[in-house]
């Protein structure tokens, strides 16, 4: 509906296109701290991570409440939070590689449009990412922790058009989940549905953006 309409903003997701990570390990070392099964688990940690995300929770507070309502449920047994302190960033580390032409992509955007970044993302990774200098060709660069908002819900993409100062109509997405693309064109916005780094290129050059 919207093809042809002028781009004057590209919006990049992070995470499955600029850095990619296993996090399936997390819920298998909680699972076995908690004493109980991932099939059990997995539920009430995907909830949680929600609230994470949005800075509702820290990741101790999460920890905490993750054990009180496996207790509860009689799913499995409270544990000291503390045990999980470098989870979050551990798991990251071992598993994380950042894909570097895609990071040179995105500065050579930078010639034609503004590019952003909107991130659903915990302050443990987003800490780590900008030590690694992930986030350097992003302007602005919107964290769902910091903003208490994060995809699909419509709030962060109008949050993200309003501070580039370009229209939803104007703004090109960029993001692996299509839930998120789909909320996107809710929103009137232009996307892509991103499944490999040679099909992005095509895209983009179609548009005219390289």
């Amino acid at each position: 509906m919207w093809r042809g309409r002028a781009i004057r903003a590209v919006i990049f997701d992070i995470g499955g296109i600029v850095v990619h990570a296993d996090f399936g390990g997390i819920a298998k070392v909680a699972s076995m701290l908690y004493g109980c099964t991932e099939e059990n688990l997995l539920p009430h940690l995907q909830e949680l991570v929600k609230q994470l995300e949005r800075g509702e929770v820290t990741s101790v507070k999460m920890w905490e409440e993750l054990g009180r309502l496996l207790a509860l449920h009689r799913l499995g047994r409270a544990t000291k939070p503390q045990r999980f302190s470098n989870l979050w960033s551990l798991s990251l580390k071992e598993s994380m590689s950042i894909d570097e032409e895609m990071l040179a992509i995105c500065r050579g955007l930078q010639n034609k449009v503004p590019v952003a970044a909107l991130s659903n993302t915990i302050e443990e990774h987003a800490d780590l990412f900008q030590q690694k200098g992930v986030y350097s060709p992003f302007n602005p660069c919107i964290l769902s922790y910091e903003v208490g908002m994060r995809k699909p819900e419509p709030e962060i993409y109008l949050y993200t058009t309003n501070m580039l100062q370009v229209a939803p109509q104007n703004c090109l997405l960029i993001d692996d989940a299509m839930e998120n693309i789909m909320a996107a064109r809710e929103m009137r916005m232009q996307t892509h549905h991103f499944t490999t780094r040679e099909n992005l290129l095509r895209e983009l050059k179609r548009k005219n953006l390289l």
